[in-house]
Parts: structure tokens; sequence; C-alpha cells
């Protein structure tokens, strides 16, 4: 007669086997359960408007947790995520490794929000020249006129090279900004700053954090755009002829005048 398989503590193998399966179902159950405390991104895709792919994407790139709490606050919180890292790629103009780097620092509830405002301003893309492109000899005179209007102590950061290259070719264009203009621009600057350190919430260290660096990135920009609608309302009140024409004009004024005078003389 066939003797039934045992293991090596004595219990019948088949039974072994039984419990393997059921273990096996335990641990996929406990993985249905896992699953099902996340937030399908379907979900997320509806309630922010946002394609699955592209949130898919940010969550490869892991811009975003795939395992958030399903309850309204923590669906709500991814679905807020997913809209700023859009809106950090479609209207500032961040890459993926910059936004990657702006995230880190909202959740850096350590640093100062000085510290936090120097970091976002680091991470800002540039559009001009950079500091492997410019030529310090170049950059002096620039480093002056700043000096002049109490910028003296400069960061060695990309932002203040393109900063000292813009003056600088600004000058070489024959468009410099003379002592006036640049304290203009240098006054309003601090205008900005001192409005942005005034409105940070310095009751909750968390929205304090948010503010600082989104603040600083979202509202580059803000300045940008308001300055350009500033030409176009002053533009509006500009003569629409230049200085020529209008000279131009009053002569054939005074010529009519003149005619005028002769003609009725004449009669």
């Amino acid at each position: 007669m066939a003797m039934r398989e045992t293991q090596k503590d004595g219990r019948p193998a088949g039974r072994s086997r039984g419990r393997g399966a059921g273990a096996r179902r335990a641990r996929g159950g406990a993985r249905d359960a896992e699953d099902a405390q996340t937030v399908p991104v379907s979900v997320l895709s509806h309630r922010s408007g946002v394609p699955v792919a592209t949130i898919k994407y940010y969550i490869r790139e892991g811009l975003i947790r795939s395992d958030q709490d399903p309850g309204a606050e923590g669906a709500q919180a991814v679905v807020d995520q997913i809209q700023l890292i859009r809106g950090l790629v479609h209207v500032v103009g961040l890459s993926i490794r910059q936004i990657r780097q702006i995230l880190a620092l909202v959740r850096d509830l350590e640093l100062s929000p000085a510290a936090l405002m120097t970091g976002a301003t680091v991470t800002l893309p540039l559009t001009g020249p950079r500091a492997a492109d410019v030529d310090e000899a170049e950059l002096e005179g620039a480093r002056a006129d700043l000096a002049a209007v109490g910028f003296d102590d400069l960061p060695d950061a990309p932002y203040a090279t393109q900063l000292l290259a813009a003056i600088a070719l600004a000058d070489k264009c024959g468009i410099g900004l003379d002592a006036e203009h640049l304290a203009a621009y240098a006054g309003a600057a601090r205008a900005c700053a001192a409005a942005d350190f005034a409105h940070l919430p310095l009751d909750s260290p968390s929205r304090q954090t948010q503010a600082a660096v989104l603040g600083t990135v979202i509202y580059e920009p803000v300045l940008l755009g308001l300055r350009r609608l500033a030409h176009r309302e002053l533009a509006g009140r500009l003569p629409s002829s230049s200085p020529r024409e209008e000279a131009r004009e009053e002569d054939q004024k005074e010529t009519q005048k003149e005619e005028g005078a002769r003609h009725a003389q004449s009669e």
C-alpha cells in the first residue's frame, strides 16, 4: 500500500499545500485591500480635468503618490497637487526636474521663508544667457550700476548672472538704463518683495512654506504681465503721431492761416 507523503515535521504534505494556498490568498487579499485604499486614477482625472495618461506620467516621475488616502480630504489633496503640477508646466514653464525641486521645497517645513524663496528663485527657468555664455569682464559696468542702487552683494546664482548680462547688453545696444531709470526698477522690485513678505500666512507654518515657494514661482509671470499691461495703458495716452509729424501738421496749419489772411485782404 502506498504511503502518504509527509513533511519533515510529520504532517501530511497535502495539508501544507492547502495552507500555502491560503497564505497566498491572504497575501492577495492584503494587496487588494491596499489597492482599495488608493484613489482611482480615473477619479483623479475626472476631478482635476487632467488626462489619465498625464496623471500616470506624474506618478511614474514620483511627483505624486499613487497610495493616497481615498477619503474626501486625501483625494482633494491629490487633485490640488495634480492641478498645481500642470500649472507649473503649462503656465510657469517649469520642467519635470524643476517641479520636483519645487515640490521638495514645499514639503520642507524646516527652512525659513527667506531660504525657501531663495531656493525657489534659483529653480526658476532662465530665458537669457547662462553663466558660461558671458564674459565676466563685460559685467563690471553692470555690477557698478547695481551697486549704485544698493545691490552690491550679488549671490552666485544664475538669475544674478542673467541680470548683469541683460544690463550689459542694454548698454551695448545703446538703450542702457541710466541711474534714474535703474533706481526706479530697483524701487519697484523692493516694493514687490516687501508685499510678498507682508502677505505670508504667519499663522500656519505649512501654508507659509507653500506661499513662500509657490508665490515666488507663480508670481513671476504675474509681474511680467502687469508690466506689459502698464506699458499698454501708458501707450494709449501717448500722442498717436511722432514729434516730426506733429511739427509738420503745425506748419500746415500756419500756412493755411497765412493763406486765409491773404485771401481776406485781397477781397
